[in-house]
């Protein structure tokens, strides 16, 4: 499932601490997903994340990636277009709930096909605006991928993809719609 791969992408990229081997996998996972745009919200501030992205662009001349910080973010989405992987972290901790709840559904209704969302969970968070829990996020449609302890609190990841988030029940084909063989035998 593409869902898991983008996760533990995201994870490597959170946690690359200088390990090759991590490094590696994050690039051989990466250039497997084939991406041509990237947006990364909250990975503005020249860290290792936006290091490994940056190193991902090099190798994949047909990618190009955009970062945008987490100040503002909604307005500048006005502009935006649409994006492969949209990547949000440390971004909707420092919105309010109504704000950050509009972000998240406008970036996967309108600006991503795949979304991955790092979030903290729980109220032990220093310097949050608003607090998450499990249940707010899976009520905005997405799938919680990952989670791990950090070091001030639990962290969870979410994801969103378009091509995977609703799976076609059997019963819903025309093999049980309508029966063509019997058109023009039964009349009812």
């Amino acid at each position: 499932m593409i869902a898991q791969i983008v996760a533990l992408v995201i994870f490597l990229l959170h946690h690359y601490n200088g390990d090759m081997a991590r490094a590696e996998s994050l690039h051989n996972l990466l250039g497997d997903m084939s991406l041509e745009t990237i947006l990364a919200i909250g990975l503005s501030d020249g860290g290792v994340g936006r290091q490994l992205i940056d190193d991902y662009l090099t190798q994949h001349n047909t990618c190009t990636a955009e970062y945008i910080g987490a100040k503002d973010i909604l307005e500048r989405l006005n502009g935006l277009g649409r994006y492969d992987l949209v990547i949000v972290s440390q971004t909707i901790e420092l919105m309010s709930r109504s704000d950050a709840m509009h972000l998240i559904s406008k970036l996967r209704d309108l600006h991503s096909q795949r979304l991955v969302l790092f979030v903290s969970i729980g109220d032990s968070w220093q310097n949050s605006v608003s607090q998450w829990k499990k249940r707010d996020l899976l009520s905005l449609g997405l799938i919680q991928l990952n989670d791990y302890e950090g070091e001030a609190g639990p962290i969870h990841i979410y994801g969103y993809d378009i091509l995977t988030y609703k799976t076609c029940p059997d019963w819903l084909n025309s093999r049980f719609w309508a029966t063509p063989n019997l058109f023009g035998k039964h009349w009812w």
